[in-house]
């Protein structure tokens, strides 16, 4: 199995890399310095190069995404998906950084549509007068897409708008598409951190949407302990019930069952998240719907590591990475990986 991890010691690149090598970690993504470069170099550890997709930065406001409601505002530090300037100001400085340090491969981050996390905010996007010219000229009616979305998010017993879920992956596939291109000029192999499978299709990620990288990274954390925890599967399942109990539904769960295909643990979701098997669940459903590498990144704060590991190993992933490198996170790997 070929390991990656996100980051490394940024005070002793040296020493960190060393241990990389002991535990067989293959590549790091994002490395702090110059420094911790060439430690990675020197033990032949690949280095990766991951941009956030949509990041806002210094943007103006007028970059933002809008719901439903009317709410303009970021989501995940980020604008609106349809925003060219980000998206280009992005993925240029990412390949620019790329060449400059030997990146092999080039990773997008947040290239989707708000999710769910937390608690629904921004969820129902995006209705700017970007995408709803965007979404005219797709052939989509915009304006009944956005009564059908406040519709769902405020009436019990509405099904969710299925042309609202196809506009949001047309949208993703056209950004995905690009980053593939863009990085095959560079002599990049891409690739894409991307959610869960059984919700992938709330934000634009679908099989159809990625389907042009060579690899696919679903954030499979079980059972993130921090807020928000968003694109975690406990954090989004648990704001995705939220949504439907906010509509009066009797029976959320239920509800969420129906949408994601996936049954809920009879649990607190948001603080007790799911077992290791949900990740094996979740790694199936990307290597059937994925052509390219499957390399699922799993949280490294997790007691049973080791157990998460080998359900998705069980579940066909090629790679697997661990988020994040901190001094008490690398306890977990080396728990997991020596064990």
């Amino acid at each position: 199995m070929k390991y990656y991890i996100f980051g490394m010691d940024r005070e002793d690149p040296e020493s960190c890399a060393a241990l990389y090598g002991e535990l067989g970690i293959n590549a790091v993504v994002s490395p702090p310095s110059k420094e911790a470069v060439k430690a990675l170099e020197r033990r032949a550890i690949e280095v990766w190069q991951c941009f956030g997709a949509f990041s806002l930065g210094d943007a103006p406001e007028g970059t933002l995404s809008q719901d439903a409601f009317g709410n303009r505002k970021p989501w995940f530090s980020s604008g609106c998906p349809n925003e060219d300037s980000l998206w280009e100001r992005n993925l240029a400085r990412a390949i620019g950084k790329a060449r400059e340090t030997g990146c092999t491969r080039i990773l997008s981050d947040g290239a989707r549509f708000a999710s769910p996390e937390p608690h629904g905010d921004m969820f129902f996007s995006c209705f700017c007068p970007r995408c709803m010219k965007k979404g005219e000229l797709l052939g989509f009616d915009m304006e009944k897409m956005k009564r059908d979305v406040k519709a769902w998010g405020t009436q019990k017993g509405k099904t969710i708008p299925v042309d609202w879920l196809r506009f949001r992956e047309m949208c993703i596939k056209e950004r995905m598409d690009d980053l593939a291109q863009a990085a095959q000029g560079a002599s990049l192999r891409s690739g894409a951190f991307i959610f869960p499978f059984s919700l992938g299709k709330l934000v634009g990620q679908t099989g159809a949407s990625v389907s042009g990288l060579d690899m696919a990274a679903p954030m499979l954390y079980r059972a993130y302990r921090h807020s928000p925890a968003i694109a975690c599967l406990n954090g989004e399942y648990a704001s995705l019930a939220e949504v439907f109990a906010s509509r009066g539904e009797g029976d959320p769960r239920s509800c969420v069952e129906s949408l994601t295909g996936m049954r809920l643990p009879q649990t607190d979701i948001r603080e007790e998240g799911f077992p290791p098997d949900m990740i094996r669940k979740e790694s199936e459903g990307w290597k059937a719907a994925f052509p390219g590498i499957l390399a699922p990144i799993l949280q490294a704060e997790d007691a049973y590591l080791g157990e998460t590991i080998r359900a998705s190993e069980r579940g066909m992933a090629q790679e697997i990475g661990f988020f994040a490198y901190s001094k008490e996170n690398i306890g977990y790997i080396e728990n997991a990986l020596k064990g």
